[in-house]
Parts: structure tokens; C-alpha cells; sequence
């Protein structure tokens, strides 16, 4: 089994070690194959015999309802209600991969896709759109087609970007490749694609390198998964980060942040409040206190991230921006 192993992957199609959980292997640590899945898709539609039948139709008796429309929780699945149609489902990743798995029961056709690279996107789309086809698939990448360029340009390119203190971008070349090599990740080659925009071919991912009047870049722009992320060029030792300091505010204004905003379709921030402490939780992740360096303002002391809650003119937070790793990621408020 070990040598039909398909080895997990990351975003930028390195391969990465499998988790293994000891304490909790349900979490993450299991192994299957999409045969094996299948079975298991059949037995909940009926086309195979098993004792578990009770319990799995138990399962979908009960429903909580959650802040999306057309969608509803059930004991270890989601059910979701469109174009006339009802689909049991759960999707997941671990490390290296990601999976979905859903059903129709009018129909009684199941799907399983699976994957061994850890996209952000994950295949839910391909599975959706098997058991309705009016579910678009996602939409391929921008094809970018590599240009030639001088490579004494890439001179003017190398060196240290910091997207945060400890979020480095390296630049190099050797010869007539430019390579860019992010904190923690591998060193990849950047293509051409104009004098100063570049892509990757082994993650769909872009650099813009920004210039000054000499043609020597000052800043670079990362784009990926729909983001703009900006990291400044330096010399030297990496920026310190920002220093946060607490202030005191009036603990009645947290009373408009407290709810729940929609970071992504499967990752809700929770905002509570306790007396004159305010706590933010992401969905996975523990509860931790946020403190204010402003009405609006809040940063984290466990982790360097912030806040800042976006609000309205009766002081009620419409959405908050989470500030973290160079990036500026939105969650609107959901009610």
C-alpha cells in the first residue's frame, strides 16, 4: 500500500510528509484510495448493504441551519439546496492534499474527487459540477507566455524583499534565469513575461517588480490567489515589526464588533465579548484575546497579526480586515 502511495504536495508542488496523529487520527491521518471512498458513497445511497445504514440516514435527520443561504449542517455533513436540487457533502485537506466528497440521494449518483497537491481552491469545484452541471468549474489561470529579455536586466531585480519582518521574498540569478525563493519554501525560477512582470510555472502565482528612474526595483507585488501583496526591497537586516500598544477604550463599543464575518466560504471569524475583553476566533483555531490600539484597531499578542472593523455611521461593524503576513484579507459581517 505504501508504494502506491500518491505523496502530498504543497501549493508550489513541492512534495510534503503525510500527517500522522496519534492522538486523533480521524483529524488527518487516515488513508484511503477513491475506491475505497466510493464504497463508502454507495452505502449511504443504498447500493451496498451495511449494518451502518440506521446511522447514516440518522446522520441527515437533524439540521442546523448556518448564516449562508441554501446551506445546512447535518452530523458530519453539509447539505446543500440549489437549482431544485439537494447535495450531501464534506470537503477536506490535510498537508499535502484535498478532497470532497458528495451525493445526490433523489438521483442516487455519488462523486469523489481527490487530490494530492494542497490547492487553496481545493477540487471542490469538480465534484460539484459532476453532480450539477449548472455549477460552473472554476476558471483555468491566465495562460502567460514567457519573452525573451536582456538578463543584465535581472541584476537591477536581485536582492531582499520583506513582505513582514520575518516573510522574506530572495531574489537571485545564475546566468540567464531569475529565481525567487519565499521564507520556508523552495528556491522556484520566474519566466519573463515582460521587462518587469515575471511568473512562476510550478505555482499560478506573478511578480511585478517596481522601479525607479534607473530601472533598479525598489518593491515587488506578489499576485496570487486574487491578492496584491507588496514586500519593499532592504539592505541589510530585515524591518523590525511595528510596535502595538494597548490603549483604553470604552468596552460598550465592542458590543458592534461582536458577531461573525465571512473570511472565505469555509473560514468564519467569531467575535466575542467578555466584560471589558474582546476575543476573535477563526473557524480550527482557539479563541484569543485581541487588544486595542484604537477604537477600530486591535492586534493580537500571541501571533503578529491585526484587526481593524470596518463600521457604520451607528458604530455597527460591517465587516473587519484581518492584517497579517503582508496581506489585508476582508470578512463581511453575517448575521
Amino acid at each position: 500500500m505504501r508504494a502506491r502511495l500518491a505523496i502530498g504536495h504543497n501549493q508550489g508542488l513541492e512534495p510534503v510528509a503525510n500527517w500522522d496523529l496519534p492522538t486523533l487520527a480521524g483529524a488527518g491521518a487516515l488513508r484511503s484510495t477513491a475506491n475505497d471512498m466510493l464504497t463508502f458513497v454507495a452505502a449511504n445511497l443504498g447500493y451496498v448493504k451495511s449494518p451502518l445504514a440506521p446511522a447514516m440516514a440518522a446522520m441527515l435527520q437533524v439540521r442546523r441551519p448556518t448564516d449562508r443561504p441554501g446551506l445546512e449542517v447535518a452530523l458530519g455533513w453539509h447539505v446543500s439546496t440549489a437549482n431544485g436540487k439537494e447535495i450531501v457533502w464534506h470537503n477536506g485537506g490535510t498537508g499535502g492534499y484535498r478532497s470532497y466528497v458528495g451525493f445526490d440521494r433523489d438521483t442516487r449518483i455519488g462523486v469523489v474527487a481527490l487530490s494530492n497537491t494542497a490547492t487553496m481552491a481545493g477540487v471542490d469545484d469538480i465534484g460539484r459540477h459532476l453532480l450539477d452541471g449548472s455549477v460552473p468549474l472554476a476558471k483555468p489561470p491566465k495562460e502567460h507566455k514567457e519573452v525573451s529579455v536582456d538578463p543584465r536586466v535581472f541584476d537591477q531585480y536581485v536582492g531582499t524583499y520583506a513582505f513582514t519582518p520575518t516573510v522574506i521574498l530572495t531574489v537571485t540569478r545564475d546566468g540567464t534565469h531569475l529565481f525567487a525563493q519565499l521564507t520556508g519554501q523552495g528556491n522556484a525560477e520566474i519566466f519573463p513575461e515582460g521587462e518587469r512582470d515575471y511568473f512562476y510555472k510550478v505555482v499560478d502565482a506573478q511578480i511585478t517588480f517596481v522601479t525607479d528612474n534607473s530601472g533598479r526595483a525598489t518593491e515587488l507585488i506578489l499576485h496570487q490567489n486574487g491578492l496584491d501583496r507588496h514586500a519593499k526591497r532592504f539592505e541589510g537586516e530585515p524591518p523590525k515589526p511595528k510596535e502595538h500598544k494597548e490603549i483604553a477604550v470604552d468596552p460598550k463599543i465592542f458590543d458592534g464588533y461582536v458577531g461573525t464575518y465571512q473570511l472565505a466560504p469555509n473560514f468564519i471569524f467569531t467575535v466575542t465579548r467578555d466584560g471589558s475583553h474582546l476575543f476573535a476566533q477563526l473557524d480550527g483555531q482557539p479563541t484569543f484575546e485581541i487588544f486595542p490600539e484604537g477604537e477600530r484597531d486591535y492586534f493580537y499578542k500571541v501571533v503578529d497579526a491585526q484587526i481593524t472593523f470596518v463600521t457604520d455611521s451607528s458604530g455597527k461593524a460591517t465587516e473587519l480586515i484581518l492584517h497579517q503576513n503582508g496581506l489585508d484579507q476582508h470578512a463581511k459581517r453575517t448575521e
